[in-house]
């Protein structure tokens, strides 16, 4: 299957500065991992918004153990959604060169086709459960309660199309008081779901500032997810 759109930028040969796999070395599928290790995108590819390092970056392979949280709140606070569990997931994070690893392109892969776009098709329509504004609290050991505020927007990102089916995303404005003696603090996340053939791609970015993630970031995460498409199937 190839992207509806064309390419911006093919991928190169990842360059990695730290390798890891979670599973041991007889155990994961090590044509597997070559093939993630050449086919996410390299710190040059990342859009300069994200001030990526170019020393590299962490990437992982592991079996699937489990389903993949999408969002945890709701409208009614105790919602959550999950993504279906795949054979094996493979992950990139791109440093900034602030020494923040916040953005990240995580590859779950699936049976087959088919087992893909179940798993997405069905992602996609639960993940309007967790629209909306949810307040929460955390009461550590010493009984000091930290409130916090969570709005949470989905929607679809028609610019990172393949074969007729559009990229989902989630969004999660995140608010957390003063309290303890603590400062106040927020957080803003944004992940992008594209279906590629027996995968999803995961793109996401998290700024941990009060400002929101501006307009060129948003447009730099799909950027992300555009290129990521035919640099998987390259």
């Amino acid at each position: 299957m190839k992207a509806k759109f064309v390419a911006i930028a093919a991928a190169g040969v990842l360059v990695v500065s730290v390798s890891a796999v979670s599973v041991p070395a007889s155990a994961y599928d090590k044509e597997a991992y070559g093939y993630a290790a050449s086919h996410f995108l390299n710190e040059k590819q990342i859009p300069k918004v994200f001030k990526a390092t170019s020393n590299g970056f962490f990437v992982g392979i592991s079996q699937a153990s489990a389903s993949m949280l999408v969002c945890g709140f709701g409208p009614n606070g105790n919602t959550l959604v999950k993504m279906g569990k795949g054979t094996i997931s493979s992950n990139a994070e791109f440093g900034s060169k602030a020494g923040m690893t916040n953005l990240s392109v995580i590859v779950t892969q699936y049976k087959s086709n088919v087992a893909a776009e179940k798993t997405f098709m069905s992602m996609s329509k639960a993940i309007k459960k967790c629209r909306g504004t949810v307040d929460t609290s955390f009461t550590s050991p010493d009984g000091t309660v930290f409130p916090s505020s969570t709005v949470t927007t989905t929607g679809k990102v028609p610019g990172v199309t393949v074969v007729g089916v559009e990229t989902v995303f989630i969004d999660l404005d995140s608010k957390f008081a003063a309290a303890g003696g603590n400062p106040g603090s927020a957080s803003d996340q944004r992940a992008l779901f594209t279906l590629v053939n027996d995968v999803i791609i995961r793109s996401e970015f998290n700024i941990g500032t009060s400002k929101n993630l501006s307009a060129a970031q948003k447009k730099g995460l799909e950027k992300v997810a555009f290129d990521m498409v035919d640099s998987w199937l390259d």
